[in-house]
């Protein structure tokens, strides 16, 4: 993994003299590797750029569990998640993605959306309309993220912790051991406002509905 997507182009022929290591040359990546680095940073230009949305609720997950119609088949992300009980009835689901809607930005949570979820989607504030904000519809592409990050999504942040492994080595080992804290924690409370059940793995419930 620290070789990864580089050349070798010195190392020292004696690792305890204190002058050893490796150099790296940026140079040396191909184009599609280098495509690759040049697309996070302009989805992380766009996140600090756009207003945070604080009113999703983290209902992505509701979403993604979302069964209003008992004969048709479950939702995928039911199988996906199967080692984690729900805690609240389908029910209850159902009920809280109606009445509040979803204002989800991020791409691959909405692709995991059950599919009668998708049209209680709702637009997104950005930059440019009434109070310095306009509505944005929610992403359908790929390339929607560089319109749609927005620095309050969880998924954003757990988004930081890929971004730094595959830009290992040009990133310190202090900013990917950082973008690891910081996707556990998103991912704690990720979990524990969804309506699973993570209480058996120490989580405490922070009740959306």
């Amino acid at each position: 993994l620290h070789r990864r997507s580089a050349t070798v182009v010195v190392a020292s022929s004696r690792p305890d003299d204190g002058k050893g290591g490796i150099l790296y040359a940026p140079t040396s990546l191909n184009t599609s590797r280098a495509s690759g680095y040049v697309w996070f940073r302009s989805i992380l230009s766009q996140t600090l750029t756009n207003p945070p949305n604080s009113y999703c609720h983290n209902l992505h997950e509701w979403a993604m569990v979302y069964h209003p119609d008992p004969s048709r088949p479950p939702p995928p992300s039911l199988r996906f998640q199967s080692h984690l009980p729900l805690r609240v009835s389908q029910n209850v689901i159902n009920d809280t993605v109606e009445r509040r809607g979803v204002a989800c930005t991020h791409y691959d949570a909405i692709r995991f959306f059950a599919d009668e979820a998708l049209p209680l989607l709702r637009s997104a504030p950005s930059p440019g309309g009434r109070g310095g904000c306009r509505s944005r519809p929610p992403p359908s592409e790929r390339r929607d993220q560089l319109t749609s990050e927005q620095p309050a999504c969880l998924h954003a942040q757990m988004d930081l912790l890929k971004m730094a492994l595959k830009l290992v080595p040009f990133v310190s080992a202090e900013i990917l051991g950082d973008a690891l804290e910081l996707a556990i924690d998103a991912r704690k409370l990720d979990v524990a406002a969804s309506p699973y059940d993570g209480r058996a793995y120490g989580l405490d419930v922070v009740a959306m509905e």
